[in-house]
């Protein structure tokens, strides 16, 4: 095969996987509710919380229902009635909530025939404990590893601060020593010169320590708000939890 024809074969191969994976990066999986209840809460803050669900609709008898008016607020489909939901309405899925047989066999005999799938609250409720025990492990070992983080920060803070602290005591030392070396070579006159220059070295050294223990107290003053952080990213994480 020419090397072009090569060329054009896998040009056209690379654009038909990237138009697959953007249809399935947009894909969206719409979904309808029916009950309002608790049940029907807890799926409609399930499916709210994620990009790749579309809540079409919540159906319940009670106007008034939680989910109901939580969905009417989200600007959601509302209806209080199933066969009118469904016959205005096309989803994927249609997730029943009431825990009621007698719906239960109306939605089948209603979805007989269509594309749309029902899952009953047996089934959302044993999805839901699951996706529940997986957030929890989730939190759990995220919660961890901050912890962790923020234990180890926290100790280099606190060595560092020692340091400095003990870096600031030789530099006072430093700066004494330095003095005591200038009253002696101003004593000695002629004869001090040699005090005079180990006075004005060490002066440099002095400044030199104190430039040091600046920079790191800069340095501890840039990692203080990684602890900060670490706390507001573990009472998000308590919240989750």
């Amino acid at each position: 095969m020419p090397a072009s024809t090569q060329r054009s074969t896998l040009s056209m191969g690379m654009r038909a996987s990237s138009a697959v994976a953007a249809q399935l990066q947009a894909e969206v999986t719409s979904v309808g509710i029916i009950g309002g209840g608790r049940g029907g809460q807890q799926l409609l803050a399930l499916f709210r919380s994620s990009d790749r669900t579309h809540v079409a609709y919540i159906v319940d008898r009670n106007p008034a229902a939680p989910a109901v008016q939580e969905a009417r607020s989200a600007g959601i489909a509302t209806f209080t009635d199933i066969h009118s939901a469904l016959n205005s309405v096309n989803v994927d899925y249609v997730m029943e909530a009431t825990g009621s047989d007698a719906v239960i066999e109306d939605l089948r005999v209603a979805l007989a025939g269509r594309a749309t799938h029902l899952m009953t609250h047996d089934m959302a409720y044993i999805v839901i404990n699951a996706l529940h025990a997986e957030r929890a492990a989730t939190v759990e070992l995220l919660a961890h590893g901050v912890h962790e983080i923020k234990d180890h920060v926290s100790r280099s803070l606190d060595a560092i601060a020692t340091l400095a602290e003990s870096i600031r005591a030789t530099t006072d030392s430093m700066r004494i020593l330095t003095l005591n070396a200038r009253i002696e070579a101003a004593r000695a006159g002629q004869a001090g010169k040699g005090f005079a220059v180990v006075a004005q070295q060490m002066e440099k050294s002095s400044d030199t320590v104190r430039d040091l223990t600046s920079r790191i107290e800069q340095i501890n003053e840039t990692i203080r708000p990684v602890l900060d952080a670490s706390d507001r990213i573990e009472a998000s994480l308590e919240h989750l939890g």
